[in-house]
């Protein structure tokens, strides 16, 4: 007696998507015969159906997101209001308590080079000068005068952009320093680099940073001097520069300042005076590192003072100096010193 067939699966599920197929064709001819003879069929009128409420959908989306997104940026735009507004009130605040503490901080760090009438210690400030001098191996203070020979509001505005900008001024003296600014605010500008110096025949890392800001209500009290007129600007330069591998940290504080020159209106008179200090204990170290790092002070000064000349030379650059307004948008505030 033979044994019964056993059924071919495979066989059976080709001839089923075989006939699929024919019958999906049929189909297709027929639909295109319809179309070629301009017919419509009622499925083809569901189908656009759907694919017009879906548009209309999206549409609707659409308009809602866009409503959202410009009730956001109200919202937006009117925090950012108030904070700024917050933040002049903070400054406001800020300009009445320290503009009394100023005097005495700056009698406190025997800051009397500013005044360019020459009585401190008989020196004729209207004379270019640079000197370095050391307290030690841990204090030194270095002041620079120079004469400018432009008007004190161009002057004040160079001097602002030399120091809000040390990726540009920097290079361009003879100390190069690659500094970058990090941050900038409408009344202050932060800055950092990393450069080597030597230190007992070794290479090491410093880490640089420094905050700039000009000073406007405290600017009054330098120009309390007979000898000083009222179109008197000052800024603060404080830095620190502290070893990659160490603890050893090195603190500077800058003040500048740009005056009428008493023998010309046209003429101003730029003075720098900046005080250092070394977080270390007496020692070959700490001398060597102040004596660097002075290095670096000091060029990063001549730095400054060569761009603000070349900014005034260069017939490209315009600037005005207003302790009321701002330059390229950074207004005038004050600093906690």
């Amino acid at each position: 007696m033979r044994k019964p067939r056993h059924r071919n699966s495979t066989r059976d599920r080709e001839k089923a998507e075989l006939a699929t197929l024919r019958n999906l064709t049929r189909e297709l001819e027929a639909h295109v015969s319809a179309l070629s003879r301009g017919e419509r069929s009622p499925h083809q009128n569901g189908v656009e159906s759907a694919w017009r409420s879906l548009c209309e959908r999206q549409i609707r989306s659409r308009k809602a997101a866009e409503q959202t997104n410009r009730d956001l940026n109200e919202r937006v735009q009117s925090n950012a209001d108030w904070i700024y507004r917050l933040w002049e009130l903070l400054c406001e605040k800020r300009n009445a308590t320290q503009a009394s503490r100023l005097p005495s901080f700056m009698a406190r760090h025997s800051i009397q080079a500013f005044d360019p009438s020459g009585e401190n210690e008989g020196a004729n400030l209207l004379t270019d000068r640079w000197s370095n001098t050391t307290n030690g191996d841990l204090e030194s203070t270095l002041l620079c005068v120079r004469r400018i020979p432009f008007d004190v509001h161009s002057t004040s505005a160079a001097l602002w952009t030399a120091l809000s900008r040390p990726e540009t001024s920097f290079a361009s003296g003879d100390f190069p320093i690659d500094a970058k600014t990090v941050e900038r605010t409408p009344d202050m500008c932060c800055h950092k680099s990393q450069y080597s110096v030597q230190v007992e025949g070794k290479t090491v890392l410093v880490n640089f940073h420094a905050v700039v800001r000009p000073l406007e209500g405290q600017a009054a009290s330098l120009r309390s001097s007979p000898s000083i007129d009222s179109t008197a600007n000052a800024f603060v330069w404080k830095s620190s520069f502290t070893l990659a591998n160490s603890g050893a940290k090195h603190v500077d504080t800058l003040w500048a300042t740009v005056v009428r020159s008493p023998s010309h209106p046209l003429e101003s008179i730029i003075t720098v005076v900046c005080q250092t200090q070394l977080g270390l204990t007496p020692g070959p170290y700490a001398s060597s590192l102040q004596t660097q790092n002075m290095q670096v002070v000091g060029g990063c000064i001549g730095s400054i003072i060569s761009s603000v000349e070349n900014m005034l030379l260069d017939g490209r650059w315009h600037g005005v100096f207003n302790r009321s307004a701002s330059i390229e948008g950074s207004p005038t505030q004050s600093i906690d010193l």
